[in-house]
């Protein structure tokens, strides 16, 4: 069975405010978690079939690690 498209943004984007005190600290604990998983991509024989497989486990809501 498809899944449809969660519409939780709809006419929601793009917002009319970022609270960027709240998001500012984020930023560099992000960038270096996108390091980490393309550092372990590079590893990987065939990272299509990981970054496919962590993509479906993050849309199920799972933790991709």
């Amino acid at each position: 069975m498809a899944k449809k498209p969660v519409q939780y943004h709809q006419g929601g984007f793009p917002p009319k405010r970022l609270d960027w005190e709240r998001l500012v600290s984020l930023i560099g604990p992000a960038n270096a978690a996108l390091a980490r998983y393309d550092g372990m991509l590079a590893a990987v024989p065939n990272p299509a079939v990981y970054a496919y497989r962590a993509l479906l486990n993050i849309s199920e809501g799972m933790d991709v690690f």
